[in-house]
């Protein structure tokens, strides 16, 4: 008791004790208030702590060994020079990088643009494993500026389709990474250039080839590039990516050989030539525009696609979806003149020729290819309309939903995807508006769903009529659909009276659609 009565008299009288003191000598106050706090506290609060100087964490300087930056600007100069070329490019991997690239040869041949020098026509053959597969597939590949055609065998197809774009299937990434890792690309010399340091190693002999080796190790450590730079011609033969990361089991070097290196040979326009073999079928993307002959209610009044976002189709390497906004891919779509929403040769169906997006896997199963046409029973109303290619696909229920059994009725078909926003928002306002509709059918068509069940549960959220129906990735191939949503409106007699695609909320198709099928209200 007495000693809680003298802690409690002292807490009390020394307060006034360390004002006093705050005036006659700061220096003692701050002593005081220390031992105050180590001798039971004053409930004044101790000072802060002494400021820390903060350090920006700047890069190291850079260490650029002049004579090697000399052999890069020759190089260059070399290719910037360099008018055609063919070479066997040889890639191979060791260790951990082994899973993480391409492995094995292809030719190339390559020149510059006839319309544009600072493009390069570059057509790639041959087998390789790609990165992250076991199967070794054939390559080949033609890309004349930023249009690419591809060879898909799994699909019997031969592809065409303006870059960038966010697709990656098999064939179509493979060539755009062969094609990035090719000097004409001058990634290999950016590297090295942006590395910490930059230096020159011993020469060596390439393919018969004397080179300067240049070497690049970034300031992080655990990576090292190297240029062998032919000493002579000044032209890249060999580009290595190493990586040493040994505290994280990290582990690997891959390379990139250039062999019979043929620079300034004649390449003719045969060289770029991909042959359609018997049975398969050709496709571009954007579509090539036919003057005069438009797709009812595609374009705006300036020709333009309608819709900011149509939110391609895109598949991912491991065969899953992502969707949204393909901006650049859209970009280059209006670049082209809305190309991809203009109508095909008049003496072609626009929507019977079996273009997809691009995207489609090589493993999908073609069970859904139509082998009919439903028939006309009467005359179009406005000129040459195109009939609707039949297909059949199963409901939730197991129920097989044929187009050609639904003659009598109009239908509206809507290409959708549960990971697509535009599709849902577009699918939110078309169901309720369609309530009313009499002898109308609306069938969703998903495509590339990663999982049925969770496809439903997002159609199920949304109120009001229609069918979906999934694995309609043939379907919207032969419905030449190259972006989700797209809507084809047909008639009582399989006719399309109108075809939309994307979606804009300021611009929304649901009043014309309505309008089509004769729909009055708002």
């Amino acid at each position: 008791m007495l000693a809680r009565f003298r802690s409690t008299v002292r807490r009390r009288t020394l307060a006034p004790t360390l004002v006093l003191a705050t005036l006659a000598c700061p220096a003692l106050a701050q002593d005081a208030v220390l031992e105050a706090a180590r001798d039971g506290g004053t409930g004044l609060a101790p000072p802060p702590p002494p400021a820390v100087e903060i350090v920006p964490n700047t890069p190291p300087p850079k260490e650029h060994d002049q004579d090697a930056l000399a052999v890069l600007d020759e190089a260059e100069k070399a290719i910037d020079e360099l008018e055609s070329f063919r070479a066997t490019l040889a890639l191979s991997a060791t260790q951990w990088s082994r899973d993480f690239a391409d492995q094995g040869e292809v030719s190339v041949v390559a020149r510059r643009s006839p319309e544009d020098r600072e493009q390069w026509q570059i057509r790639l053959t041959g087998e390789l494993m790609p990165e992250r597969s076991r199967d070794r597939i054939s390559i080949d590949a033609f890309f004349d500026g930023q249009r690419m055609r591809w060879v898909d065998p799994g699909e019997e197809r031969i592809g065409a389709r303006i870059l960038p774009v966010r697709m990656r299937t098999t064939y179509f990434d493979t060539p755009i990474r062969l094609r990035d890792r090719l000097f004409t690309s001058g990634k290999s010399i950016e590297e090295i250039r942006s590395s910490t340091r930059v230096y020159l190693d011993e020469r060596q002999t390439i393919d018969g080839v004397e080179c300067e080796v240049v070497v690049g190790e970034p300031g992080d450590g655990g990576f090292r590039f190297e240029l062998f730079v032919g000493v002579e011609d000044h032209l890249p033969r060999r580009y290595v990516h190493r990586i040493d990361m040994t505290q994280m089991g990290v582990r690997g070097t891959s390379v990139a050989d250039y062999k019979e290196l043929e620079p300034g040979v004649r390449v003719s326009d045969a060289a770029f030539v991909i042959p359609v073999p018997d049975g398969w079928f050709e496709e571009q993307f954007p579509r090539p525009v036919t003057p005069g002959v438009p797709v009812p209610g595609n374009t705006t009044e300036d020709g333009t696609p309608e819709g900011d976002g149509d939110g391609a189709m895109a598949a991912e390497a491991d065969g899953t979806v992502s969707g949204g906004d393909d901006s650049d891919e859209n970009q280059a779509r209006i670049n082209a003149g809305g190309a991809n929403n203009q109508g095909a040769d008049p003496n072609t169906s626009v929507l019977t020729a079996t273009p997809g997006d691009g995207s489609t896997s090589p493993t999908v199963a073609s069970t859904n290819r139509p082998t009919t046409q439903r028939p006309r029973t009467g005359p179009a109303p406005t000129g040459e309309i195109e009939i609707a290619p039949d297909f059949a696909l199963r409901d939730k229920d197991a129920q097989i939903v044929r187009l050609s059994e639904l003659a009598g009725q109009r239908v509206v078909i809507v290409f959708w995807g549960s990971w697509n926003p535009w599709a849902r928002s577009l699918l939110g306002e078309l169901r309720p508006a369609l309530e009313d509709a009499e002898n109308t059918r609306l069938l969703v068509l998903g495509v590339r769903e990663r999982s049925e069940a969770a496809a439903r549960e997002q159609f199920d959220r949304q109120t009001g009529p229609g069918t979906l129906l999934l694995g309609a990735e043939r379907v919207a191939a032969d419905y030449k659909v190259d972006a989700v949503p797209t809507v084809v409106v047909l008639d009582e007699n399989g006719r399309v009276l109108l075809r939309h695609v994307g979606f804009a909320a300021s611009e929304s198709p649901v009043e014309r659609i309505r309008a089509v099928l004769g729909i009055s209200g708002g």
